[in-house]
Order: structure tokens, then sequence, then C-alpha cells
């Protein structure tokens, strides 16, 4: 009798690029370009409300993070009701698609990060800027977005490690050419794959684990001490 029960052998980790190699590329690639969408969106959104105040700023505040608190589920239904079938614009089954879904449910991330930090912030120096002929985008990307970097990378760590393990709205998104490896970790537990989907598990933890780690270790902080949602 071995030390591990039946099925849980290393051979399930040599043997993931193997059977794994597509949905690695696709978890990471989704993953990594939402984040980036995420942070240029939440951080410019966060701008504006903070800095400009327009007079739909509490509409757009709670626009923003409305999704947050939805059920992934949710998401994945109103998008795809809205780009299948009759749609002018039909996306079901690409990568554009959970993409969007990803950006919905975690720009609010980011967004109350850098809402936060620019909330601390004194606004001499985008004052000085503007005083001195800049317009408003240029203000915000070399004046701002300096200052508010640390805010922007803790949200955006935050917005990539949860996007790495995400399921409830790419469950139903997803195709054969889409798939993600938290999707096939799903897969493989309905099968009775459990040294496999403890494999593919692992994996995706100790990938996280490295991401926080050395974030933390950049920042010289947690993302707790960060991050706040209020």
């Amino acid at each position: 009798v071995g030390l591990l029960p039946e099925g849980f052998t290393f051979a399930n980790y040599i043997r993931i690029p193997r059977y794994s190699g597509s949905e690695l590329f696709n978890t990471f690639y989704l993953s990594i370009l939402a984040t980036v969408l995420a942070a240029i969106l939440g951080s410019l959104i966060a701008y504006i409300t903070e800095r400009k105040k327009p007079k739909g700023a509490a509409l757009l505040d709670l626009s923003i993070m409305a999704p947050f608190i939805l059920p992934g589920t949710v998401v994945s239904v109103a998008l795809l009701s809205a780009f299948s079938g009759s749609s002018a614009i039909r996306l079901t089954g690409t990568y554009t698609i959970i993409v969007i879904s990803y950006m919905i449910r975690r720009t609010p991330y980011v967004y109350r990060s850098v809402a936060a930090s620019l909330s601390q912030l004194n606004p001499s120096l985008e004052e000085a800027s503007t005083i001195a002929g800049a317009n408003w985008f240029y203000t915000f990307r070399r004046v701002s977005v300096p200052l508010i970097m640390p805010a922007i990378i803790s949200g955006s760590i935050l917005t990539l490690t949860t996007l790495l393990q995400e399921l409830s709205t790419t469950i139903l998104l997803y195709s054969s050419r889409t798939r993600t490896v938290p999707v096939q970790i799903y897969g493989a537990v309905a099968d009775g794959k459990l040294g496999e989907a403890s494999a593919l598990s692992v994996v995706l933890l100790v990938v996280v684990f490295i991401i926080v780690y050395l974030m933390n270790h950049k920042q010289g902080k947690s993302i707790a001490s960060s991050f706040k949602m209020g």
C-alpha cells in the first residue's frame, strides 16, 4: 500500500503539459489580458469619479461595483443573451466574451483600490499640472499614475490571482477552444479523475502563491493593507 491514495501519483504532474497545454495557455492568456484591461479601465474610472466628480459619479460607481456582488452565472447568462442568437454581434465561444465577463466581475478590485488611494492623495500636484496647461489625461498619465501605482499593482494582483481560479463565469461561456484549467479541474472531478484534478489544482495554487509572494516582497506590504473596499 502506497503513501498516497490510488490515482495520486507524480505521473499526473509529468503529464500536465500533454493533457493541459492549451488549457494552461488559455488560463494565463485570458487572465493576464483581462487584468491589464481591468487595470486601465478601473484606474481611469476611479480618477474620473474621485477627481472630476461628474454629476453621474454615484451612478458610475454603482455600475462598476454592482457586478461585484452578482454571481458569475448571472453575468454569463446576461452576456450569452446579449451576444448570441439573433444578436448583431455574436461572441459565443470566443475569447472575447470570456475577457468581457472577467472585466465586468473584476474591474471593481482595481477601481476600489485606486479610488481609495486617490482619496488619500493631496490633489495639489494635479492642480499644478492643470494650471500649467496640461489636459486631464496628460495629468493622469504623468502625475497621478506614478503616485497611485502601488494601488494599481495591488488591485491588479488581486484581480489576476482570482481570475486564474475563475470558474463560475467561464463554465457557461467556454468552448473546446477556450477551455481553461479551472474548467478542466471541474470536469476531471466529475469524471472521477481526482489525481489529475489535484495535480492541476496544486499547479494553480503554486502559481498564485508565487505571484502574491513576489508582489508582497516588492511592495513591502500585504495586499490587504493596500486594497480597501470602502
